[in-house]
């Protein structure tokens, strides 16, 4: 057929405006290759801060002296955070005019979402600035004990995101695998410090506002970069060689993914972040696929796809909803009727129980230090040892627990170092705990046998001990420490 005429071509052109269409971008084979050092560079940073929180997870004592203190760390998450992503240039956002890309949508991409989806980001970054404020303004014990055991990871989260922001610029096009894997690194500390929050504030009473204030909205962060790292990786295939066939199947996973991911936080107790998620479907649904993919799978393909994010988003709405009206009188008791809280969560100790702690010293001084996990004092540092039961002597107590708890068989006699007295308001707990120690080998090794009550052990010394902040240490500890009673030299 013989081309249109000039005068027809303008004629066109001034029907649908006066901004030509912005031009996709160019066939992978043409994309800018990335400098590989930067590449490398960018890539062992991010997982060195999933690396970081990982081995924190793993061995948490041996970290503890060297953690920031709770205002200093939301303070720079903060701030890194904030100054990363206002920084313009990005691959979705919008560059000077007569540059390639205009925009998200002209990445080649069949989870493209609408641009409305991007105002998440003002309500995310207000409820991060009030929630960092109120982090600096707590006086709650419970709280500031959450805020300590997932702070580390949250800074963590901020470097990554940081990373991400320098990686997702023209200069990456070609390596958009990177963008995807740094956003899954954040995704991974941020989940990391909001399940710690959540676990310590489970097993303690706090300011059930002053929690919600701090943690929702680094929940709601949490779900859009789950689904954010879901665009990005779909980004990066249909940029890359990936047949269209295979393309389609990826899509089909990561919406499959989405939702999974949405009732798991659900029912983690973090419905921020599957609101978030929702809403990220909800704006694929509403988006438009572009690139040679998309193309390629024909509009038929392309709206099924959104339809189905749609029917996701609904999907998980009505999940919501439900579970919201199951809740919500609890909810609303909790927060409106002070009585109520302090009876469902710091009820008055009736007995007095009694406790032995066994302090495990290694030939090179030694001790063996473990972080509590689903029961009193969870999330703090403690001393194997357990109740003294009817008919037991300390020792006979002392040995019990420690074989229960690590294995360990004590040989040598054990000696009675302390005895302290621990009223834990907070955890409607009033102990005696009776400190008892035992000497063992350099050879002797702990194994964690009972992982619901205890994270791990570690062998620390007692100069490493008295640098934990007292947040994060068991009260008998805590008092062990004030008192003065144990001597690892005698």
């Amino acid at each position: 057929a013989a081309p249109l005429p000039r005068r027809h071509l303008r004629t066109v052109h001034r029907m649908w405006g006066a901004k030509p269409p912005t031009p996709l971008p160019p066939l992978p084979s043409a994309l800018p290759a990335a400098p590989m050092t930067l590449l490398v560079l960018l890539l062992l940073c991010g997982g060195a801060c999933v690396a970081y929180v990982l081995i924190q997870t793993r061995l948490p004592v041996c970290l503890l002296p060297s953690s920031l203190p709770v205002s200093t760390a939301s303070v720079l998450a903060l701030v890194i955070s904030v100054v990363s992503v206002s920084v313009d240039g990005r691959l979705d956002s919008p560059p000077p005019s007569g540059e390639l890309l205009d925009g998200a949508a002209a990445l080649p991409n069949l989870l493209s979402p609408a641009p409305f989806a991007f105002a998440i980001w003002a309500l995310i970054y207000a409820g991060e600035i009030g929630g960092t404020g109120a982090a600096l303004l707590v006086k709650d014990a419970p709280l500031s004990l959450a805020l300590e055991v997932s702070n580390d990871a949250w800074l963590a989260t901020s470097i990554a995101q940081a990373l991400w922001c320098a990686a997702f610029r023209p200069w990456a096009l070609g390596s958009l695998w990177l963008a995807a894997v740094l956003l899954a690194s954040s995704a991974a500390c941020l989940a990391t410090s909001q399940w710690r929050a959540y676990r310590s504030l489970a097993t303690h009473a706090s300011q059930t506002w002053a929690a919600a204030m701090i943690f929702t909205p680094r929940s709601l962060h949490l779900g859009w970069l789950t689904a954010a790292t879901l665009v990005n990786g779909n980004a990066y295939l249909a940029a890359s060689s990936v047949t269209p066939a295979n393309a389609l199947a990826a899509v089909i996973a990561s919406l499959a993914l989405a939702a999974l991911l949405s009732l798991a936080f659900l029912a983690s107790g973090l419905p921020a972040a599957s609101i978030a998620v929702t809403w990220a479907l909800l704006a694929v649904s509403k988006g438009e696929a572009v690139g040679p993919t998309a193309d390629a799978l024909g509009a038929d393909v392309t709206n099924a796809i959104a339809m189905s994010a749609g029917l996701f988003a609904a999907v998980l709405t009505l999940v919501s909803i439900a579970q919201c009206i199951t809740r919500l009188p609890g909810l609303l008791q909790r927060f409106n009727d002070p009585a109520v809280l302090t009876t469902a969560t710091t009820p008055t100790p009736k007995t007095v129980r009694v406790g032995v702690g066994v302090i495990v010293q290694r030939a090179d001084g030694r001790l063996l230090l473990g972080e509590r996990h689903g029961s009193h004092g969870s999330g703090r540092f403690a001393f194997p040892g357990g109740h003294l039961e009817v008919g037991e002597s300390w020792e006979e107590t002392a040995r019990r627990e420690l074989e229960e708890e690590t294995g360990i068989k004590a040989i040598e006699p054990m000696q009675h170092v302390a005895t302290t007295n621990d009223y834990m308001e907070h955890d409607a707990k009033h102990y005696v705990t009776i400190f008892m120690r035992v000497r063992v080998d350099m050879t002797t090794e702990a194994r964690n046998l009972e992982p619901h009550k205890c994270n791990g052990w570690a062998w620390v010394t007692w100069a490493e001990v008295s640098q934990v902040h007292e947040s994060r240490l068991f009260m008998p500890v805590v008092h062990l420490l004030a008192e003065g009673r144990f001597d690892p030299n005698a």
